[in-house]
């Protein structure tokens, strides 16, 4: 297998792991004083393990939407993807133009992508 089918198929990978990632992220939930990382404690050696009892709670959903509590913000997630594939197509169009005539085949993948996107928005 040549080095640019392999460096195809590990963006691809990569690309697959990363553009869901960057798509479902919730940026409307972040709370005052957290960063973006969460931050792991570590227990220390003499602290027992500790449990608390949980009890099961019911959620009423359409309760919830319609009171406006459960929203989903669709048009931001929609903006996002269509970003993300325009930012992927035009990446790989400069890939292919600087870098290696095997690219155009990612630049033809993701152009119909962004064209079979737009045109489920539509």
């Amino acid at each position: 297998m040549g080095s640019g089918v392999l460096l195809a198929a590990l963006v691809v990978l990569w690309f697959v792991v990363l553009v869901p990632m960057v798509v479902t992220r919730d940026t409307s939930s972040t709370r005052a004083g957290v960063g973006q990382g969460r931050t792991l404690q570590r227990r220390r050696a003499g602290d027992p393990v500790r449990s608390a009892a949980t009890e099961r709670v019911s959620v009423d959903r359409d309760t919830l939407r319609r009171t406006g509590e459960l929203r989903v913000d669709v048009h931001a997630v929609r903006r996002r993807t269509l970003a993300g594939l325009l930012a992927l197509t035009v990446l790989a169009l400069v890939g292919a133009l600087a870098v290696s005539p095997w690219l155009w085949l990612l630049q033809g993948l993701l152009d119909v992508a962004l064209v079979g996107y737009l045109a489920v928005l539509r």
